[in-house]
Order: C-alpha cells, then structure tokens, then sequence
C-alpha cells in the first residue's frame, strides 16, 4: 500500500461494505454450448430477430422474448456496455422466483422459429457431457446457475480489467459471461447510480488494488471476495445535506450514463471528441 496507508486505513474501517447494500454478487451464465446458443446478430423485424449461427453456418430467425443481448467481460466499461453484436439463447422463465426450463410443447407454440432453430442442433445438444442431455431437457443448459439475475436490474464488472471498470444494466437486457452481476437490495435507499459512482471512483480503485490479485500489464481480479470488501460512504438520508452529497453523485453519474451513451451513437470524429471531453 505504501504512501497511501493512511488512507487505505481510513476506507477499511468504513463500516458499510458492498456486500451490506447487495443482494447478490452472481457469476455469469455457461450455456454449455456457446456455438448453438450464441449468435451474431444481423437485423430485426417486428418480433423477429435475424442472427448468424456458426454452428449451422447460416441466418436464422429467433423470436426477440427468448433472447437477450450477451457480453464478454471485456465489453464491460466503466459506465457502459460495448455492443458486442452477440445474442444469446435464454430458453428459461422465472415463476414464483423459481427458473423453470420452458416446456417442449411452449416452446414449439409460442417461439416456433427459435424451436426449429435449436431443433437443427437437437442431435448435437443431446450427446453434451456423453449424451447426459437425452431426453425432455435436450434443449436446456446443463448448468442453468444465475439465469434470473440475466433479466434483473444490476451493476455489472467483468472478472479481470486495468481499472475499475462497472456498467449499469437497469433493465436486464444483458446476459454475460466471465464477469459478475451485482444485484442491490431494493429496500435500501442508496440509488444504485450512486454506488456506481463510487465503484468507478480513483479512491475505491486504489482500494481494490490493494486487496486483489495483480497481474501482468497491470491488470487486477475484480472478483467477489475482493469487490464484496469495497466501501460505500454511508449516508445519513436525515440529514439535508448528507443526502444532497448522494443527489449529486447520481446526478454526475446519470450524466456519464448519458454522454457514454450519446458517445457510441455519435456519426462524427468531431462530435465524439466533443463528447470524450465532457467524459473525461
């Protein structure tokens, strides 16, 4: 830690962790067969969604409700998403908080283009891991972990970067992998662009790099036994000024959220160097 000890010392006995403001610290998803489920996506039309298949080396159509944008770690930035150009196949649902694999039957009525697609590829999900696929689940995930937090509202970090690198998924329209959905607990009051703010912070980066695994060229594990420690300035939501210092940091942070978003739509060299000052 060196010169900065002191305030090293300071965070650390911060009495409010990530830990005490999240629900759920979850990995992502394995589908167990990337080259059927993950797709490139190439058009949209009503309720359609046109998409390459490396496996079957051609277009298919899948319905837009069974699918879900998928990112890499790698696609993880602070405060954005990459568009990774990828889909992926979610063939679950949550009923009563429980995932429950979608029923043959449902699945050929209700999302026919998305059956026939994965029925193509019947023969090839069956014998996954020596056939242990035969049967009604042929079409399923052979380690369905953490499905229903791909749809939840969460703050997402990939498991390795140069820096502290957190996106906001409001709205659950990403599946990931190799990286880390954190879920807040909805009772709390801290708004969740707040902790964003401060888990993309200089100072809680200088923390994590402190109790994390370093490697090569600078790069460090943002895994959940070193992020779960990571402290969150507590707020007295009493006091008028404790929760305007809380107003202001979501204030900033939805103005990233807005200039990183105007960034990857922007058409000119010029407008997305205008934009990059504002970032920076």
């Amino acid at each position: 830690v060196g010169k900065g000890s002191g305030l090293f010392e300071r965070l650390r006995r911060t009495p409010l962790k990530l830990a005490n403001v999240a629900v759920r610290m979850a990995q992502g998803i394995r589908t167990s067969a990337n080259e059927v489920y993950v797709l490139d996506f190439v058009s949209s039309k009503d309720n359609l969604l046109i998409a390459y298949s490396t496996q079957l080396d051609c277009h298919v159509e899948l319905e837009t409700e069974i699918v879900s944008w998928f990112l890499q770690g790698r696609e993880i930035k602070p405060y954005q998403c990459l568009p990774s150009g990828k889909l992926v196949i979610i063939p679950y649902r949550i009923e009563e908080k429980r995932l429950q694999l979608i029923g043959e039957h449902e699945l050929r009525i209700r999302f026919p283009s998305t059956f026939a697609y994965l029925s193509k590829n019947k023969a090839y999900l069956e014998n996954r891991e020596r056939g242990r696929m035969r049967g009604p689940h042929w079409y399923g995930y052979v380690y369905p972990k953490n499905i229903d937090v791909m749809r939840s509202s969460k703050i997402l970090v990939p498991d390795i970067a140069d820096r502290a690198s957190f996106a906001l998924d409001e709205n659950g329209d990403y599946a990931f992998t190799s990286g880390y959905g954190i879920v807040l607990r909805e009772n709390e009051q801290y708004d969740p662009r707040y902790v964003l703010g401060l888990l993309n912070s200089k100072t809680l980066d200088f923390y994590l790099r402190s109790i994390s695994t370093t490697f090569r060229g600078g790069f460090f594990r943002y895994f959940t036994q070193f992020i779960e420690q990571l402290p969150i300035c507590p707020i007295g939501f009493s006091d008028p000024s404790d929760k305007a210092r809380h107003d202001r940091m979501v204030t900033l942070v939805q103005r990233m959220l807005d200039l990183h978003k105007r960034l990857q739509e922007a058409s000119t060299d010029h407008e997305k160097t205008l934009l990059q000052r504002q970032i920076t």
